[in-house]
């Protein structure tokens, strides 16, 4: 029995090159090996059997070649909010040819492919993917992942970099609470954007700002606030992208300053107090009024005993026997 491994091409040859070695020879096998694989090593490769009748077998040899490391290129450095960016994935040089997968964190995209055949027989893979960016996608990784047969673990990552408008909010430092007459008002206007905002503006909707304000950077400064102040006052942020704003509503509530005994109740009006005079409590008009009026707060009057005078202040227009005044300081005396 003979047996003899041949290589078919544009003809047939027997394998005499230095690189084939005899694995094993027996009665029902016969193994050979290539070592240094190149290209042109591809091809069919047939065992014959030189019997009564010849017989042969034969098998597809396909010499796979990774591509290179891919390389991503993209349309513009930064892409502004809302706008369309477009990457391209590059893989040269293997055969056959890869396949290119998009991610963008956990989402996959779908990239446009296509595949160009070189002189030496090898293959050029390259993916095109587009899609809008929101300033969430600022600093999110795009992966391209080449799948191939000869290679594993083979991609690319590139960042994106978007740039957004400023996200403004206007925060109150001062005061805690209502605003009323003769607080000083202090607002801070917080902006953030990509670039940084370049411009900070403070402005009042459909007024001018009271001429004595103070504007410090992203700071407003309002000293001896009165009613006239009211009005609604924005803060507007701009960068390269765009601009925008956040509004305040400014509302000065009056303070209306009054003399009134405490603990005593047989005087009229009537004063029901908790001890101390620390604790909110109701005021009541005659009783043949039948008009309840509420108090914010109680104070000791500057100077006098804690049982004799507290200072009472109210929004509301009130007119109390023995008291004079109505929306201004008024003061009494104690029966």
């Amino acid at each position: 029995m003979e047996v003899l491994y041949v290589k078919q091409s544009s003809g047939t040859h027997a394998l005499k090159d230095s690189r084939f070695q005899l694995v094993n020879f027996s009665d029902n096998e016969l193994r050979v090996s290539l070592s240094n694989v190149s290209l042109s090593d591809e091809g069919r490769y047939v065992c014959q059997l030189y019997s009564d009748p010849p017989q042969e077998a034969y098998a597809d040899v396909t010499v796979l070649v990774p591509p290179g490391v891919p390389i991503i290129e993209s349309r513009e450095e930064v892409v502004s909010e809302g706008n369309e960016t477009e990457l391209t994935c590059t893989a040269v040089g293997g055969r056959p040819a890869a396949a290119i997968r998009w991610m963008k964190e956990e989402q996959e995209l779908t990239g446009e492919m296509m595949v160009e055949e070189t002189y030496d027989r090898m293959f050029t893979v390259m993916s095109r993917v587009r899609f809008s960016v929101t300033k969430e996608d600022d600093g999110v990784p795009v992966d391209c992942i080449v799948d191939h047969p000869a290679a594993k673990d083979l991609q690319a990552q590139r960042h994106l970099e978007v740039f957004y408008k400023p996200e403004v909010k206007i925060v109150v430092t001062y005061p805690e609470g209502l605003t009323r007459e003769g607080d000083n008002l202090d607002l801070t206007c917080n902006a953030e954007g990509k670039p940084h905002p370049h411009r900070i503006n403070w402005l009042r909707v459909d007024e001018d700002v009271p001429p004595h304000a103070v504007v410090t950077g992203p700071d407003l400064y309002i000293e001896n606030l009165n009613k006239s102040y009211n009005g609604t006052y924005r803060c507007v942020a701009s960068n390269a992208v765009g601009e925008a704003y956040d509004d305040y509503v400014l509302y000065v509530y009056g303070v209306k300053m009054m003399y009134a005994p405490c603990q005593k109740c047989n005087a009229v009006p009537c004063f029901t107090m908790q001890p101390r005079c620390s604790r909110p409590c109701r005021v009541y008009e005659p009783a043949h009024t039948g008009v309840g009026v509420r108090i914010q707060s109680w104070s000791r009057a500057p100077g006098q005993g804690l049982a004799d005078l507290v200072v009472v202040q109210s929004d509301i227009p009130t007119k109390l026997p023995g008291f004079t005044g109505v929306n201004r300081s008024a003061t009494g005396s104690i029966g």
